[in-house]
C-alpha cells in the first residue's frame, strides 16, 4: 500500500520531534536536516510534495528479492545514487515444540489473487511469525487486513492486501511497541 501521505505525517513527526527535543544534550537542533523515508513504493504525489517542501526528504524505495538467498535491494528516487543490494542473514528455524495450523482459507484466497509475488515465500514468513511464540496466533481483522498477535488489540505483524485497478498488492507491516506524546496537551496517546 502506498501512503499518498508520508511526506505530511513525518512533517507532523518532525514538528513534534523539534518541540519535545529528545537527546538535546547530544544533538543540536539548530541544525538543518535531511529526512530519509524508506518505503516499499511512493505516490506520485510525494514526489511533487517533496519539490515544493521547505525540508529535504530523501525517498528511498526498496525491495525484498528471493534469489539464491533474500537480498534486501533500495533505490534512491530522489537522487543520483544507484541500487544497493544487501544479503539479509536468515537464522536457521529451531524446530519449535507446537504445531503451525495451515494458512487459513480467507489468507489463501487473498494469496491467490496476488500476481507477480513470491506466494511461497509469504508463506514462509507466516510461518516463521508464527513459529515465534506459541501465542502469536493469524487473526482476520478485515477482508483485506490479517493480524499476527495475541489479539487483535495486541498484534505485532499485519499482512495487508489491496487493489489499484487490476493489481493485487501485498503490504507486511511491523508494530513498534511505541507512545507518542500529544503536542498540544504533552499527554501520552
Amino acid at each position: 500500500m502506498v501512503d499518498r501521505y508520508v511526506i505530511q505525517q513525518t512533517t507532523r513527526y518532525y514538528h513534534a520531534l523539534l518541540q519535545e527535543k529528545p537527546f538535546a544534550d547530544q544533538v543540536d537542533y539548530t541544525k538543518p536536516v535531511g529526512i530519509i523515508i524508506l518505503s516499499p513504493g511512493f505516490h506520485k504525489d510525494n514526489y511533487i510534495d517533496c519539490l515544493y517542501h521547505k525540508l529535504f526528504f530523501e525517498l528511498i524505495e526498496f525491495s525484498i528479492v528471493n534469489k539464491a538467498s533474500l537480498e534486501f535491494k533500495t533505490q534512491h528516487l530522489n537522487g543520483s545514487k544507484k541500487f544497493k543490494n544487501r544479503a539479509i542473514p536468515v537464522a536457521e528455524v529451531q524446530e519449535n515444540k507446537f504445531t503451525i495450523e495451515p494458512p487459513s482459507r480467507a489468507l489463501m484466497n487473498s494469496l491467490s489473487k496476488l500476481q507477480n509475488y513470491d506466494i511461497d515465500l509469504i508463506i514462509e514468513t507466516r510461518k516463521r511469525i508464527l513459529s515465534f511464540n506459541p501465542s502469536i496466533k493469524e487473526l482476520k481483522f478485515s477482508p483485506s487486513t490479517f493480524l499476527f498477535g495475541k489479539s487483535k488489540n495486541n498484534s505485532c505483524i499485519d499482512f495487508t492486501f489491496s487493489q489499484e485497478r487490476e493489481n493485487h498488492k501485498f503490504n507486511i507491516a511491523f508494530r513498534l511497541p511505541l507512545s507518542f506524546r500529544d503536542v498540544s496537551t504533552g499527554d501520552k496517546k
